[in-house]
């Protein structure tokens, strides 16, 4: 339970941390390119809209969920494909899709 809890401070701080990591960072090198990565936990419109304001790129890694298989699906049909050593078709190894929470 001690974990979940530290787990979810970290969520919700975590606008804050990376204003202050980046802040150090900056200082040190300024106009280096500053790339966030992280899990899905922490794809929180605050953090997005803060980076997004402050110059710094971001990628979230989110669970697979059927929105978004259902925006992907020919990529993912492409990928199996692939792996399977199938024929090869050309598309994109990465993209942007912007899958928001459907409203209650």
């Amino acid at each position: 339970m001690t974990r979940k809890i530290l787990l979810l401070g970290l969520m919700l701080r975590a606008k804050d941390e990376v204003a202050r990591i980046v802040g150090q960072i900056r200082a040190r090198w300024p106009r280096v390119k500053i790339l966030l990565r992280a899990d899905s936990g922490f794809a929180r419109d605050e953090l997005m809209a803060w980076c997004e304001t402050n110059g710094v790129d971001y990628v979230f890694g989110l669970a697979r969920n059927q929105r978004l298989v259902g925006a992907i699906a020919d990529d993912l049909a492409a990928a199996e494909s692939l792996a399977k050593g199938g024929p090869v078709r050309p598309s994109p190894t990465s993209r942007s899709v912007s899958v928001r929470p459907a409203s209650p």
